[in-house]
């Protein structure tokens, strides 16, 4: 544990957020806590963001902007990774080039990394917003379930997003924790699951949201799932999974349940899509991992929820509780992913 204040590095990927970077680094420049370094990372824009940062590193040195190595491949996850590599802090947040800092979001972190004591990373509330910040009261999930939180990334119930924690970052270099560069999707869940496969110590807060997450920029990587590049990627995803796991020692039936259920959805998608090589290659996934039994069941219960949700078989009222248990592989319902406000959450807890 520290006993001067950290310095914390603000790692931040872009790729054509001229428009709205500016917004993020004023945010930064505006932080209460001032024991900071924001390292902007760009991965080859060709608008005006190179001039646009270049305005702030004029006005605070404590603002760098590089560019991606040639010798990493393009994408936010090498930004972030290179990024990691160049930084002088002791803690390290991730943060979106479209993401607004609350005015005290670093100090608040601070604050509480010092009254918790010591431990590998530290979670705290996000909220989100449209266009402007405070335009919605909602956040992107709860903090805490009955669920595991590992369970919940696997079934995109995922309890925090990328900015939402302050990492350790001896324990991330000390342990080889980085962002796989050669996923195109799905790249926070694939390292949060990493990281939680690593037997670590965190602790999360409970108080109010520090930092702003904007849900309506046009160019979202999130929303063009239909890229070819994202539907591969989600079945190297299934096969990160599969692997983070495997150095679990718990029984991991419920964890493979669950990557089970998440393979069946990206299934279907394919299937809609007509993707029928892909959904081969996403049904193999379970073979080159040796998980056998669920290769031998997938193609049956993919069968069924084709079925079921053209015919609505099972429902959940349904007196067929044999099968309902067999379609729990794929169930989702218990996600809360973006539909609570912040206002509601003191009565689920």
């Amino acid at each position: 544990m520290l006993t001067e204040q950290p310095l914390v590095s603000i790692i931040i990927p872009t790729y054509n957020r001229a428009h709205l970077i500016g917004e993020t680094l004023d945010s930064v420049l505006a932080q209460t806590y001032t024991n900071w370094e924001c390292i902007v990372v760009d991965d080859g824009s060709t608008d005006k963001t190179d001039a646009k940062v270049h305005y702030y590193v004029n006005q605070d040195s404590c603002f760098k902007y590089v560019l991606r190595p040639e010798r990493k491949p393009k994408g936010a996850n090498a930004c972030r990774n290179y990024g990691l590599e160049i930084c002088n802090g002791d803690l390290i947040m991730f943060l979106d080039s479209d993401d607004i800092l609350f005015l005290d979001c670093l100090e608040r972190r601070i604050n509480f990394y010092f009254a918790s004591g010591a431990y590998d990373f530290y979670i705290f509330q996000s909220l989100l917003f449209n266009y402007k910040p405070g335009d919605s009261n909602h956040i992107p999930n709860i903090l805490e379930k009955e669920d595991c939180d590992l369970a919940r990334f696997i079934s995109f119930d995922y309890p925090w997003n990328t900015s939402s924690a302050l990492l350790n970052v001896h324990y991330l270099m000390q342990n080889n924790l980085t962002f796989d560069e050669q996923l195109d999707h799905h790249q926070d869940l694939d390292f949060f699951v990493q990281l939680l496969c690593n037997f670590p110590n965190y602790v999360k807060s409970h108080n109010r949201p520090d930092v702003y997450i904007r849900m309506a920029s046009p160019d979202k990587e999130s929303k063009k799932t239909h890229k070819d590049s994202h539907l591969k990627a989600k079945i190297k995803f299934v096969n990160n999974l599969l692997n983070h796991i495997k150095v679990l020692p718990c029984n991991q039936t419920e964890l493979k349940r669950r990557i089970l259920g998440l393979s069946l959805s990206y299934g279907i998608l394919f299937w809609s899509l007509r993707r029928y090589k892909l959904l081969l290659k996403n049904l193999l996934v379970f073979v080159k991992n040796a998980y056998f039994t669920y290769f031998i069941i997938y193609l049956p219960l993919l069968i069924l929820v084709l079925f079921n949700k053209k015919y609505k078989v099972v429902g959940k009222k349904t007196k067929y509780k044999k099968l309902k248990s067999f379609m729990s592989y794929y169930s989702f319902d218990n996600s809360t992913l973006g539909k609570l406000s912040f206002d509601s959450i003191n009565l689920i807890k």
